[in-house]
């Protein structure tokens, strides 16, 4: 009883060790070029002026940009991961902004104004524009970008020729690249000229 004999084909064991090594060499470097892109697009997002949002399928907010958290002061960790409805935000059109939320029917680049109650109780106007995120053919999400309109809207309802109207933009501009008091910049825009 002699035991059974084994037989090895080294030839095959190392084209074997070559190819997974070579498969290894592969992962390695689509691993470097994906985090790459990682970076670079979560660069771009970064310097991206407007506020944006992302909200999966579920609700829960994916991102959430510094112009977001400078706009209703809130911070990405405080609202990454909550429902948007679960914010501390007074909003004055709340059943449009949710309609933009919603699943279901849904134009690309449906734009709204939304109007906000900020921390100090100041009314402010944004200006929206939704687009769905589709994964795999199904809803996904929604994408929300956005920009403040605030003192745009109030100059609207100025009255005054075009160059009055100017001027207080002007003005109000100063005050704005001045670094003033918000209160005192809208007090600006209101100012009577004689």
């Amino acid at each position: 009883n002699e035991p059974p004999m084994t037989t090895v084909n080294f030839g095959t064991t190392l084209q074997a060790t070559a190819k997974m090594e070579l498969l290894e060499q592969i992962v390695d470097v689509r691993t470097q070029d994906l985090q790459e892109a990682h970076y670079e697009s979560e660069s771009l997002l970064a310097a991206i002026a407007s506020l944006l949002i992302g909200i999966d399928a579920d609700g829960t907010i994916k991102r959430w940009n510094d112009s977001a958290a400078a706009t209703f002061g809130i911070s990405p960790a405080d609202a990454i991961g909550r429902r948007f409805e679960g914010l501390p935000i007074e909003l004055i059109d709340c059943d449009v902004v949710r309609t933009m939320l919603e699943p279901g029917e849904h134009v690309n680049g449906n734009r709204i104004e939304a109007g906000f109650n900020d921390e100090q109780g100041a009314r402010r106007t944004l200006e929206l524009t939704s687009h769905r995120v589709l994964k795999r053919n199904q809803h996904g999400g929604v994408l929300l970008l956005g920009r403040e309109i605030t003192e745009q809207r109030l100059l609207e309802l100025l009255p005054g020729d075009v160059a009055e109207r100017d001027e207080r933009l002007a003005d109000a501009l100063a005050g704005l690249f001045l670094g003033r008091e918000r209160g005192h910049q809208l007090a600006v825009v209101y100012q009577a000229k004689p």
